[in-house]
């Protein structure tokens, strides 16, 4: 922004939001063909004072959809409001900071002179430099990530049960379906013996001195006696 710093701006963008949305009907009403046509001279007149206002004021930030993530400010004394904004929202803020300016209040502050045109230049044009190259990065990341082949997701479901509990076709030799292809598997050998010992029963033993468990319908034997 190289105009007046509107108050308000970051604090309150939601209204800031509806004025660059109305600069943005403005301006496409006073194209060839728009809106503007169909109205009279005097309110012509009157809508093109307010979109230049606003356009004066507005330019800057009119592709603006969010608040920014970072703030560069010239004169940190001269646009206070911009910096108190910044604070109060906790945007990091870049400034060139004179010798009658605060640098507590600025996040990377940047002793310079603010007043001559050349250092502006100067440390602008290095600050526009990096940020680009930064940008670029950034998109370069985001396409070969975008042109990387997704990976494909496992079986849905997939367990090592649903591997072990295999049917009789599978034993013989078919393979699972959705699984990984494996040995045919013979019935009665170690592979089966050893995958579906989660299958049988647990053997219930008591401990030392008391009575074993019975199964149902069988009574149980009285423990011996010495002597």
């Amino acid at each position: 922004m190289t105009e007046r710093w509107l108050g308000g701006l970051l604090t309150n963008f939601q209204t800031v939001k509806k004025q660059i949305r109305k600069l943005k009907d403005l301006e496409a009403g006073s194209e060839t063909g728009g809106d503007f046509e169909n109205y009279t001279k005097k309110e012509q007149l009157l809508m093109g004072r307010l979109r230049d206002k606003l356009a004066r004021n507005l330019t800057g930030i009119k592709n603006m959809g969010r608040l920014p993530g970072l703030m560069f400010v010239i004169d940190s004394k001269k646009e206070r409001i911009a910096v108190s904004e910044g604070n109060k929202l906790g945007i990091p803020i870049i400034a060139i900071v004179d010798t009658n300016a605060d640098p507590d209040l600025i996040s990377v502050p940047i002793a310079g002179n603010d007043d001559a045109i050349r250092s502006v230049e100067l440390i602008a044009g290095r600050l526009r430099t990096r940020l680009s190259r930064h940008d670029a990065r950034r998109r370069s990341a985001r396409k070969s990530r975008r042109a990387r082949p997704a990976p494909t997701a496992p079986t849905a479901g997939w367990s090592r049960r649903a591997e072990v509990a295999t049917t009789s076709a599978d034993v013989s030799g078919a393979p699972v379906a959705g699984g990984p292809s494996r040995k045919p598997l013979r019935p009665g050998s170690r592979r089966v013996a050893k995958a579906t010992r989660w299958l049988r029963p647990k053997r219930l033993s008591a401990k030392r001195g008391s009575r074993r468990l019975s199964r149902p319908g069988v009574e149980p034997s009285a423990p011996a006696r010495d002597g």
